[in-house]
C-alpha cells in the first residue's frame, strides 16, 4: 500500500505532466464545472480575452459554451 509521501509524489508527477501537455486541456466534474486546467488552456484563454474567472477552476464550462453558442459561436455548441 502506497504511503502518503508516495501518493503526494505521484500526484505531483501527474500534475507536472498535465500542465506540460501542448494540447489545451481541462478537467470537468460531472456537472461541467472546471476542476483543473493546464498551462496551454490558461494561455489560450488569455490570448482570447478570457480569464481564470471566466474559464478557470470553479466555472461551469457547459454554461460558458451555451452562452457562446447563443451568441452565434457554432463551435461552442459542438464543444458542449
Amino acid at each position: 500500500m502506497p504511503t502518503e509521501i508516495q501518493r503526494e509524489r505521484t500526484l505531483a508527477v501527474r500534475s507536472f505532466a498535465f500542465d506540460r501537455l501542448s494540447a489545451t486541456a481541462a478537467v470537468l466534474d460531472s456537472t461541467g464545472v472546471v476542476v483543473d486546467t493546464n498551462e496551454a488552456w490558461r494561455t489560450f484563454a488569455r490570448l482570447n480575452n478570457g480569464s481564470d474567472q471566466s474559464t478557470g477552476e470553479g466555472v461551469n464550462y457547459l454554461e460558458v459554451c451555451d452562452r457562446a453558442a447563443a451568441s452565434g459561436a457554432e463551435s461552442a455548441a459542438l464543444v458542449a
